[in-house]
C-alpha cells in the first residue's frame, strides 16, 4: 500500500452556541476558573486541537448503523477490516496488523480566523473577549430552586467566533478517493448535529463548518 495523493481541504469552524474543550485548571488560584478552555501558551489565545475534532468525528462515525456492534468495551473500533471506514479513516485501534492500512486522516489544530480576529481588534477587542464563564449549580427537586453550595464555572469560546480548519486525506493506491471524502462529509455532518467538547446536552458545544470541498490543495505523489 503506497500513498498517490494528499489532498487538503480549508475551511472554517463557526461557534453557534458556547464551546468549551477544557485546558489546564486554574480553579485553585484566587478567582481562578474551574473549568478554564484550552489555550495557545505563546499568545494566550484559544484554540480547538485537531485530536478534540478528529475524536468527535470518530465518535459519530462508530455510532452510524453500519458500525453499530462492532464497538467494545466502550473502546474504539479495532477491526482493522479492509472494507472499514472508520478504521481506514481513523486508524483500527490497538491493531499494529491492520489490513485497513495507516490512517487516512489528518485533523489540524484550529486556530482563530484572522478575518475574525481583525473585526474584533477594529472594535477594541481581543481575543480574550471571545471567552465567556457560564455558571451554574444543581436545582433543589422538592423547591425547583438553585441548591445550596457552591456554584460551578466553565470557560467557553462565545458564540459567534471562527476558526480556521483544515482536513488532509491521504489517498492510497488502495482507496477510492470519492468513498474517503464521503464519508468524511458524513461524519462532520454528524458533528455539527451533535456537538464538540463539553456540556452538549446543556447547549453547549454547536458548530458548523464551511469547508471549500471544491478547490481541494492536491499534492500528487
Amino acid at each position: 500500500m503506497s500513498i498517490k495523493k494528499i489532498v487538503e481541504f480549508k475551511g472554517t469552524m463557526t461557534s453557534k452556541s458556547g464551546v468549551h474543550i477544557g485546558g489546564n485548571g486554574n480553579g485553585t488560584e484566587v478567582g481562578g476558573c474551574d473549568n478554564p478552555v484550552i489555550r495557545n501558551p505563546l499568545t494566550n489565545a484559544p484554540y480547538i486541537p485537531g485530536s478534540s475534532i478528529k475524536g468527535a468525528l470518530r465518535s459519530c462515525a462508530e455510532k452510524m448503523p453500519a458500525y453499530a456492534g462492532k464497538i467494545r468495551n466502550g473502546k474504539p473500533c479495532g477491526c482493522g477490516q479492509e472494507t472499514c471506514m472508520v478504521c481506514k479513516l481513523f486508524g483500527a485501534h490497538m491493531n499494529t496488523r491492520a489490513d485497513s492500512g495507516e490512517p487516512r486522516l489528518i485533523v489540524r489544530d484550529m486556530n482563530l480566523n484572522q478575518e475574525f480576529l481583525v473585526k474584533i481588534t477594529t472594535s477594541g477587542g481581543s481575543h480574550s473577549d471571545i471567552v465567556e464563564t457560564k455558571v451554574s449549580t444543581m436545582i433543589d427537586r422538592v423547591t425547583n430552586t438553585a441548591a445550596t453550595g457552591p456554584l460551578r464555572n466553565m470557560e467557553r469560546v462565545a458564540a459567534g467566533a471562527v476558526f480556521d480548519c483544515s482536513f488532509v486525506l491521504k489517498v492510497t493506491d488502495k482507496d477510492k478517493e470519492v468513498e474517503l471524502i464521503d464519508f468524511l462529509k458524513k461524519c462532520i455532518k454528524l458533528v455539527e448535529a451533535t456537538g464538540i467538547g463539553g456540556k452538549v446536552t446543556s447547549g453547549s458545544g454547536q458548530v458548523k463548518f464551511d469547508i471549500d470541498w471544491n478547490s481541494p490543495c492536491i499534492i500528487t505523489l
